[in-house]
């Protein structure tokens, strides 16, 4: 019933439809795969996307301008999390994708086993340990008052559904490696919709303000996870479903550590910038400030997602070919895709330098405190047009299985560079340093970024393109 509902393939046809998925991989125009795999991947990370973003704006309206802060600041403990989530669910779809290439059917099997006991356990240890130091983690990202007990409230009910997000992001990228784009938007849609429908019930209908939205959360990401189960014990998938192989397998983790950290270690960097900046803006700044700098953040998260979700669709087409040794496919690939990011930043930043005042006012319906953050808002936002620089090259040194050059650009955006800048600038400048520490740190890693990812390109066109395309796929 459940193959039939979402038009999943028999049983007995999967090692034809296999062979046929990774042939088009290797052999199609890339811009029909660019349509095929990056669009409905674009459509499904912005509906995973929704949950911080529907959240904020419901809590900014029929709250106020405490709960948006309270929600904006535990959001980097939520990525904490999920950064487990990144770390098995990149570097098993960047292992996965490698090993499809190169027919390695022993690598597959073990996989999903080995991706969702690790899930689990780390899980429960993080649930047990935000429960009891939920107050204390708030309380040091800056909060106090009410927005400490918003954020608090908030916090210690979103870990009852620490699993079930860690799953459903997680192996929502193993399904989008398998090359099931559409499934797997189709998936995180489902969850995202119940998000939307949930939100007003509990939160404007029941009074239950931050308590409702998180209680709509967790609700919504219980079901995107049984959802992803039934996808995978469906039968389509390449991946081995059994209580037998569900356990955790070592021999695997050479393989996907390096790609997995730099993935989680995008997830932790990302962390300790928003904590930097939260508590910055809260030094420098009054609250109604850590409200603009949610905002401005929630907004930048979102608008971040169709320049990830083209990041996605490349992956398992830049790890494919790889694995097959299709160099010159590689580099295709590569630059077809930083093109089409490119013109997509363009345009989403030409909208956040027209209209930032309707930007914030989703958010906050106060006018006064819109119009003394659009400053901040068009500064923040300023170099977003490059973002395609800073999203693939890390995406393409992870889909290769180079994950510590992917860790260091990670590392080197959000900590290196942009720490020290984040904590000097506001001593010259106060407030307009921590809005300005932003662009700057990004402009400078597309520099390094841009150099590393035409070495690479360059020694994959010398040392390998001319033996290699020959072989056969």
């Amino acid at each position: 019933m459940y193959k039939d509902i979402w038009h999943f393939p028999l049983k007995h046809h999967k090692e034809l439809e296999d062979i046929d998925k990774r042939e088009e991989l290797l052999t199609e125009n890339i811009w029909k795969l660019f349509i095929k795999f990056s669009v409905p991947a674009i459509l499904g990370m912005l509906m995973y996307a929704i949950y911080s973003f529907v959240d904020a704006i419901f809590v900014g309206h029929w709250v106020g301008p405490e709960g948006l802060a309270a929600i904006a600041i535990v959001f980097p403990l939520v990525l904490i999390n999920s950064a487990v989530a990144a770390f098995m669910g990149m570097g098993s779809a960047s292992l996965l994708s490698r090993a499809v290439g190169a027919k390695d059917t022993k690598t597959v099997s073990k996989i999903f086993g080995n991706f969702t006991i690790s899930i689990l356990i780390f899980s429960i240890i993080f649930m047990v340990l935000g429960f009891i130091f939920a107050e204390n983690l708030v309380q040091f990202m800056g909060a106090s008052g009410l927005i400490l007990n918003y954020g608090t409230i908030y916090f210690r009910i979103y870990l009852f559904g620490a699993f079930f997000m860690n799953f459903y992001g997680g192996a929502n990228m193993l399904i989008r490696a398998e090359g099931h784009m559409k499934e797997a938007m189709i998936i995180i849609a489902a969850g995202s919709l119940l998000n939307i429908f949930l939100d007003p019930i509990f939160i404007k209908v029941l009074g239950m303000g931050v308590e409702g939205a998180a209680v709509a959360t967790v609700i919504s990401v219980g079901v995107g996870a049984f959802l992803t189960l039934m996808y995978f014990i469906s039968g389509v998938s390449k991946l081995t479903v059994s209580m037998k192989r569900l356990r955790f397998a070592p021999e695997l983790m050479r393989d996907i550590a390096p790609v997995g950290f730099s993935q989680m270690a995008m997830q932790l960097m990302t962390v300790i910038q928003q904590v930097t900046i939260f508590k910055s803006v809260a030094y420098y700044g009054v609250p109604n400030d850590l409200a603009i700098i949610g905002a401005t953040l929630n907004m930048l998260a979102f608008a971040f997602i169709p320049i990830w979700g083209i990041s996605q669709g490349l992956q398992p087409i830049i790890g494919m070919n790889y694995g097959a040794k299709k160099y010159s496919r590689v580099k295709e690939s590569f630059r077809k895709f930083l093109l089409a990011a490119t013109v997509v930043a363009l345009s989403i930043w030409m909208i956040f330098m027209i209209i930032p005042h309707i930007i914030l006012s989703l958010y906050i319906p106060d006018t006064e405190i819109v119009n003394s953050g659009i400053n901040a808002f068009r500064v923040v936002l300023s170099v977003f047009l490059l973002y395609g620089f800073v999203v693939l090259p890390v995406v393409f040194f992870q889909s290769i299985g180079k994950g510590n050059i992917a860790s260091f650009l990670l590392i080197a955006r959000q900590v290196i560079l942009f720490v020290p800048i984040v904590i000097i600038l506001p001593i010259l400048m106060g407030l307009n340093g921590v809005w300005t520490a932003v662009p700057i740190s990004d402009a400078l890693i597309v520099i390094i970024s841009s150099i590393l990812v035409i070495r690479e390109l360059r020694r994959l066109g010398v040392s390998k393109a001319g033996s290699t395309e020959r072989q056969q796929t």
